[in-house]
């Protein structure tokens, strides 16, 4: 699969693994559209490109509301006359316990990370069927596959997004489309760290994963490097695929686990002086 020339619009390319998509697509030689709602981080990104040779536009849109993910296709359309792929990749994170959130904090994840795809693949779809090919890529988590305790809001959409794009895929075979499901393991973006979180800083949240994280660099890397393999899932590192399978193997062991990282959780939870828990919005990362 060759990315020279062709046209790649990237959601949340402003930061993150969406930054290190769009860098490497360039280098590739492709033409990149840096979607983000972060004006300054998006410009950022388009001029980082721009200062090696790249070619790069931004676009500047909350993927969560449809109007201005359809009138932004549009204009891509019109001016490269063509999409060759679409990374659905912008998202955000939460992590707490369930019966310490609102419901309210459910719905900026659900719309950020399910309809933000959803979105994206529905205004790339209508145009990559008129064309008869493109790629859609649809960025997931490994724990879209598999539970996790304290991280179920962000779970659930990211297990939302598999069934999602595992119906999409099935239904454009014959269209000339191709559909892809990204589900990383965990990715020293800043996404949690910058996520709201109940009883725990992002810093913290974070030293509680005790799996090594992978780059954005290295991440966009594995994902180019399956879709030249054209596979429609890609599923990496290497721990996720164990744990994936231990939990259908095993599944009264991996809930022994579970509960054991529950209770660890429970333990390194913050409350104030009134004994409530303390909710987080988040250090600023990029």
């Amino acid at each position: 699969m060759e990315f020279k020339c062709k046209v790649a619009v990237v959601t949340g390319g402003g930061a993150g693994l969406g930054n290190a998509l769009s860098q490497r697509l360039s280098q590739l030689g492709a033409s990149v559209i840096v979607v983000d709602r972060n004006a300054a981080a998006a410009r950022e990104t388009v001029e980082l490109i721009r200062s090696k040779g790249g070619k790069a536009e931004f676009h500047i849109l909350d993927v969560s509301n449809w109007k201005q993910v359809d009138l932004m296709f549009q204009a891509v359309l019109t001016q490269f006359q063509i999409i060759h792929f679409v990374f659905n990749n912008a998202g955000m994170a939460l992590a707490g316990e369930i019966k310490y959130l609102e419901v309210e904090h459910w719905r900026p994840i659900f719309d950020s990370n399910l309809f933000g795809v959803i979105h994206g693949s529905q205004a790339a779809y209508r145009i990559m069927a008129r064309q008869g090919f493109g790629h859609i890529i649809n960025i997931s988590s490994s724990i879209g596959l598999m539970p996790a305790p304290f991280f179920s809001h962000y779970s659930a959409s990211k297990y939302a997004v598999v069934g999602f794009t595992q119906a999409l895929h099935a239904e454009t075979l014959d269209q000339g489309i191709r559909v892809h499901l990204v589900c990383p393991g965990y990715i020293e973006s800043g996404l949690i760290k910058s996520g709201f979180s109940m009883g725990m800083s992002g810093i913290k949240v974070r030293k509680m994963v005790h799996f090594r994280t992978m780059s954005p660099e290295d991440a966009a890397q594995r994902i180019l490097h399956g879709l030249t393999k054209r596979k429609m899932l890609i599923v990496f590192p290497w721990y996720c695929h164990l744990f994936i399978w231990f939990q259908r193997v095993f599944p009264l062991l991996a809930e022994r686990l579970n509960r054991y990282s529950i209770q660890k959780f429970r333990s390194e939870t913050e409350y104030d002086q009134d004994n409530h828990i303390i909710p987080y919005k988040g250090e600023p990362q990029r």
